[in-house]
């Protein structure tokens, strides 16, 4: 495994049994903690807002990903790269309308 990045505190799962409370206000200054069992990394424990802002930013770049995707497809259909086809169409069966719900379009 690769080491972790630089900057960060090492402890064994010995260090965390046995003094919790230090290892937890460690991180408050933002730099992580790996957790070692056999000098291999287990788990790792970082501040509850660098969490935060780390799972805000993933979100964002989701965001950006998926409008990304969207304005290729958009794209790709207004120049003729692709066309619009219907459920039968893309794979021969027809849809079983009772199972669709128009209001779950799975963006939410």
């Amino acid at each position: 495994m690769d080491m972790p990045i630089l900057n960060v505190r090492l402890h064994s799962i010995s260090d965390l049994k046995k003094s919790p409370r230090k290892i937890v206000d460690q991180v408050q200054d933002g730099k992580p903690t790996y957790i070692l069992t056999n000098s291999t990394p287990q788990a790792v424990i970082i501040a509850a807002a660098t969490f935060d802002k780390m799972v805000r930013k993933l979100r964002a770049y989701e965001t950006m990903a998926d409008n990304q995707k969207v304005a290729e497809r958009v794209e790709r259909y207004e120049t003729g790269k692709t066309k619009l086809v219907n459920y039968e169409e893309l794979t021969g069966h027809k849809l079983d309308e009772s199972l669709y719900d128009p209001s779950d379009d799975g963006w939410e």
